[in-house]
């Protein structure tokens, strides 16, 4: 639990070989200042108030948890206190699987984990010196490159998309890539198969959005 005159990092990551590695990492490199407790599962952190910590290292390629779930815990802390914690992100993908400016708007920093551990340690550092942790841009998609996205996750085709709308497939594919764009995803395949019409709505519909 939080410990005074130390800085308190908590760490969410199924793989406990992994969170071991990362515990020594920070020992290490920061000798008595770091705190560090462990967490692997997402209801185990949420457990414990958010805002004691000076940070928290959130592994996204788990199974347990999705990155929707994680999203929508940040808003309610916002929603609750109007803070919300300092987050670095650590992932194993390729980073345009994932809604990237979604991801930039709730963390100070992104690690990729093939990365130099010099590299992490530095957006640790950035994240434990950054407080302007409310000072992030949003990512602003339009209302009709929204209904796209949520036609598309219904698993309809840009051609029965424009048959039934009356638009042009030009046009729907120019919101569907403008949409996608903004949000830093890659492959509309792989976004498309994580989520599905609710989940969809459910991120549109989060703090970063209103």
């Amino acid at each position: 639990m939080k410990v005074e005159k130390l800085l308190n990092i908590a760490l969410l990551d199924e793989d406990s070989f992994t969170s071991l590695g990362v515990k020594y990492l920070l020992w290490n490199s920061y000798s008595s200042m770091v705190s560090l407790e462990s967490f692997h599962s997402l209801n185990d952190l949420k457990a414990v108030s958010p805002l004691i910590w000076d940070a928290i290292v959130i592994d996204t390629s788990g199974i347990e948890f999705s990155l929707l779930e994680v999203f929508t815990w940040l808003d309610s802390i916002y929603e609750t206190h109007k803070k919300r914690p300092r987050i670095l992100f650590t992932y194993r993908y390729p980073q345009g699987q994932f809604p990237l400016a979604i991801m930039n708007y709730y963390a100070i920093a992104i690690h990729n984990h093939k990365d130099h551990a010099d590299i992490f340690l530095e957006r640790v550092a950035d994240v434990l010196g950054n407080n302007n942790v409310l000072r992030r841009s949003r990512p602003h998609i339009t209302r009709t490159e929204k209904q796209v996205l949520l036609s598309l996750s219904k698993n309809q085709s840009i051609n029965s998309l424009s048959y039934s709308s009356g638009k042009e497939r030009k046009t729907l594919y120019s919101h569907k890539n403008s949409a996608l764009a903004k949000l830093g995803v890659v492959s509309s395949e792989h976004f498309f198969a994580r989520y599905n019409r609710e989940q969809l709505f459910c991120l549109m519909n989060l703090y970063c959005f209103m």
